[in-house]
């Protein structure tokens, strides 16, 4: 072996032994903070935030309530200042943060407890967080707090992991009847949904407030304490379509090990409902904020094959909100297997000030309306009639 090719492969070996350094070294990190992690040396921890940390905190405390939407909402929300809550359900103090596998990381969080509690607001039910079960007890009936909110989790990740069962996807019946108490009893009462998933709501669907808060990371706890006071307003809408778990026709179609058939063709997720009239209990694009927005047409035109839409969004309501206008296109039939429209287009407004209006462009181009010919092995604009909507 040449002097050269010796000298590349120790400086080989040399890297290759680095790097596995590295990597223990990164390895054992990650699990000393998975231990070292607990609810009494979290504030120590974030004290601790080097300058790029509490950039990236920062960033996310401001950008992480545009992830959350109200499914339900009255006018019991936000509150002036911080109160007494009575706080229950496993994920107030068992915050799920993220998923499972690479959905997750070990990093310093919030819970919804401490979220809570780093706001000012004093929870009621210290004790029965300190148990290791979550039913609601007789004595609730009688602990006097100014709100009262409820945490449901459900935890999610790669692969195959959800199931058509009570506790996943379905509601428990301890859960129903805790959520339902609480909402008859409590005049300002708020579920939030701590789950990346869907789950069957039709049980408690007609709790006055459900905020879908999801799975925020690092912030999640103090999200929940900014959206209850005002200081954030929730501007999401639904990425998927939320209904009863019978009104998903090819929900056993998923999930298997080796591969999903996608029997329903085009009709995937809102395209189905749209087509054969299913109504949903929360659309696909669905969500609701703390104010309200009007919406009209300015001007269609078109360039080409590019399609601009020109709308005036004005804030109607009383607080500081951002919206999605959605643009939506049914097309030409012509007895083709068709969906009855589909989303082409799609943006999120700045800020917007009570009494105060934008105006915004959305564009989109032809071929995002064309059907794809199987046999043809092209993509073919039917002649006819094409009908737009916007939808906020």
């Amino acid at each position: 072996m040449k002097n050269r090719d010796r000298l590349l492969l120790k400086t080989g070996i040399i890297i290759v032994l680095l790097l596995s350094y590295n990597i223990d070294n990164v390895t054992e990190k990650v699990s000393y903070e998975r231990k070292f992690i607990s609810p009494s040396t979290k504030v120590e921890l974030h004290e601790s935030l080097d300058g790029y940390d509490k950039k990236h905190l920062s960033f996310l405390r401001e950008s992480a309530p545009e992830c959350t939407l109200f499914l339900n909402k009255n006018e019991e929300f936000p509150i002036n200042n911080p109160c007494s809550v009575l706080l229950l359900g496993y994920g107030a103090r068992k915050t799920i943060k993220g998923g499972t596998g690479s959905g997750d990381i070990a990093s310093k969080y919030s819970t919804f407890e401490e979220g809570l509690e780093n706001a000012g607001f004093k929870i009621t039910t210290k004790n029965w967080l300190n148990q290791k079960k979550y039913p609601l007890l007789k004595e609730h009936n009688t602990v006097k707090a100014d709100i009262a909110i409820y945490v449901l989790s459900r935890n999610s990740g790669q692969g195959m992991d959800r199931e058509i069962s009570k506790g996943d996807v379905l509601l428990t019946d301890e859960e129903i009847n805790d959520i339902l108490f609480l909402n008859k009893n409590y005049k300002k009462f708020m579920l939030v949904l701590n789950t990346c998933g869907v789950v069957d709501l039709s049980p408690v669907s007609k709790v006055s407030n459900i905020l879908l808060i999801s799975q925020l990371g690092s912030v999640v706890g103090d999200i929940l304490g900014d959206i209850i006071l005002g200081k954030a307003n929730p501007t999401g809408k639904l990425a998927t379509t939320w209904t009863k778990i019978e009104d998903y026709k090819f929900i056993y179609e998923f999930g298997e090990n080796d591969d999903t058939n996608y029997i329903e063709g085009v009709y995937v997720g809102y395209r189905l409902f749209n087509s054969v009239g299913i109504k949903p209990l929360y659309p696909f694009g669905f969500g609701k904020s703390y104010t309200l927005f009007d919406i009209s047409k300015i001007s269609l035109t078109n360039i080409k094959d590019e399609i601009n839409i020109k709308v005036k969004v004005k804030n109607i309501g009383k607080f500081p909100g951002k919206e999605v206008i959605q643009v939506y296109i049914s097309p030409s039939q012509n007895n083709e297997n068709k969906p009855y429209q589909s989303l082409v287009s799609f943006k999120k407004t700045p800020k917007i000030n009570p009494s105060d209006e934008i105006e915004l462009d959305l564009n989109f181009k032809l071929k995002n309306v064309a059907r794809y010919d199987i046999k043809k092995a092209s993509y073919i604009l039917d002649k006819g009639n094409y009908i737009y909507k916007s939808w906020k």
